[in-house]
């Protein structure tokens, strides 16, 4: 007997899974059919075979293979039922670029008080305001890394982005301390593996000169990763500390000018017209002249970027 209703409240088992489960299980709605046939689903501790409505008002824990799910909240549930019986003209999906700013994580709530981005969002106005309790982040960025991070309210589009196999192009600068010499370059460009972890070749150019004797330079790093604190732990591997780090594009979304804090809408570009994404070639010149500013300067493809609409 499965956990339903018929409030607002309610939402169909196979989608809440391939909504709200942690990003490791990475869940599509036919993978959380199938798990839930097989018998790999649990709520509150009983197996459910059949993919039933259910209520997160009466839902106390959801474990997939034993893992826990995030239970969504129950204004996440109504407002997504709101949208879903409302017309296509009212329910359509939205994207935001955002300026995070350091020292905020990119989450809905953090159990320590810690300020948290979704909060920040939830907390404005604009045409943000309706949507805000069905934010969802496109990826993530840490604590202390700032810069373009996107915001949409269809979690399909982010799962989309997301996936390792679609090879988003992720494009920073990094200001790091310590020495810089071309060997190093050439070792992050070729990939690394660090404590097991195999990261693959990041394209990575000196802004400008190296110095000799510098020990402060700015580079411009280019991926398709994103691992978590991939860029710092691969520099530190290499005795570099990074002391800032921007995102400065995702896909073909790029932070263009908008101001650090701020979020602006941007029109969803599907995966399949992104130009910046799949497999990146990484040049391994080991040579000044490889990593002068000309070369920073012709790092990203000739790709038009997603353009503004509103700012919020």
């Amino acid at each position: 007997r499965g956990i339903s209703g018929n409030s607002g409240t309610t939402i169909r088992l196979s989608k809440l899974l391939a909504t709200y489960s942690p990003s490791n299980l990475d869940l599509s709605r036919r993978a959380a059919e199938r798990c839930i046939k097989g018998g790999d689903v649990t709520i509150n501790g009983q197996v459910m075979k059949i993919n039933l409505p259910v209520d997160v008002r009466e839902i106390g824990s959801i474990k997939v293979n034993g893992k826990l799910v995030q239970i969504p909240r129950v204004e996440e549930i109504e407002n997504d039922n709101v949208s879903a019986s409302c017309s296509k003209a009212s329910a359509t999906k939205k994207v935001w670029a955002v300026h995070k700013l350091v020292g905020e994580l990119v989450s809905h709530h953090d159990p320590n008080g810690r300020p948290t981005l979704i909060e920040r969002l939830q907390r404005g106005g604009g045409s943000l305001s309706k949507f805000k309790h069905s934010l969802k982040p496109i990826g993530r960025l840490d604590m202390n890394t700032e810069g373009l991070i996107l915001i949409t309210n269809c979690g399909h589009f982010a799962r989309q982005l997301e996936l390792p196999s679609n090879a988003l192009h992720r494009t920073y600068r990094a200001r790091v301390h310590g020495r810089l010499t071309f060997g190093k370059l050439s070792a992050i460009r070729r990939g690394v593996e660090i404590n097991g972890v195999r990261y693959k070749g990041m394209d990575v150019r000196i802004e400008g000169n190296l110095k000799k004797g510098g020990t402060n330079t700015w580079l411009q790093i280019k991926c398709t990763e994103g691992k978590n604190r991939q860029i710092r732990k691969c520099l530190e591997h290499f005795g570099l500390n990074v002391t800032r780090l921007i995102r400065t594009s995702f896909g073909d979304y790029s932070l263009m000018t908008i101001p650090p804090g701020m979020a602006i809408e941007v029109p969803l570009k599907p995966l399949s017209s992104h130009k910046r994404k799949g497999r990146m070639q990484v040049d391994d010149t080991d040579s000044k002249k490889s990593d002068s500013r000309k070369g920073a300067a012709t790092m990203e493809e000739d790709v038009h970027p997603v353009r503004w609409i509103n700012m919020i």
